[in-house]
């Protein structure tokens, strides 16, 4: 018989003699501070966690920010992504690059890449850094996302 059968079968038999009310709850083990281990009836690592006070006020969480329309975040992330016109001008010539040799191609994208490297150890705004990528990346010299 395997550890995983004797565990499922005392698990069965403590559910059972709770359904019946033979079990009493488990308690606290007094010389570790923490629940009963290794009785089929508790996590091992289970610790007897602080319950929180009903009656004390819980600290009041700003929520201000979540309320704002789709367009105002928008506007705001746009402006946060204007600090990497470094990642737009490499864009550029990686897009730029598309109707030269192969050889500069892979140049200018390994350009590009070393750039976004380098932006995103810079700044601390990484959300902002990522999607200055994928706008540089995905947008053609009219603003346009590029044709397949």
């Amino acid at each position: 018989m395997t550890v995983a059968d004797l565990a499922r079968q005392a698990r069965n038999a403590s559910s059972r003699a709770r359904k019946r009310g033979e079990l009493a709850p488990l308690g606290i083990n007094p010389e570790t501070g923490r629940r009963w281990i290794n009785t089929g009836r508790s996590p091992s690592s289970g610790t007897a966690t602080r319950l929180l006070n009903p009656n004390e006020p819980m600290p009041a969480v700003d929520l201000s920010h979540r309320f704002r329309s789709r367009r105002e975040r928008a506007a705001e992330m746009r402006e946060r992504m204007q600090a990497f016109s470094a990642l737009y001008n490499g864009a550029w010539m990686l897009r730029d690059s598309f109707w030269g040799p192969a050889a500069r191609q892979r140049e200018m994208a390994e350009r590009l890449l070393r750039v976004f490297a380098e932006e995103l150890k810079r700044s601390e705004d990484f959300e902002a850094c990522l999607f200055a990528l994928a706008d540089a990346v995905t947008c053609g010299r009219l603003g346009t996302p590029w044709e397949p």
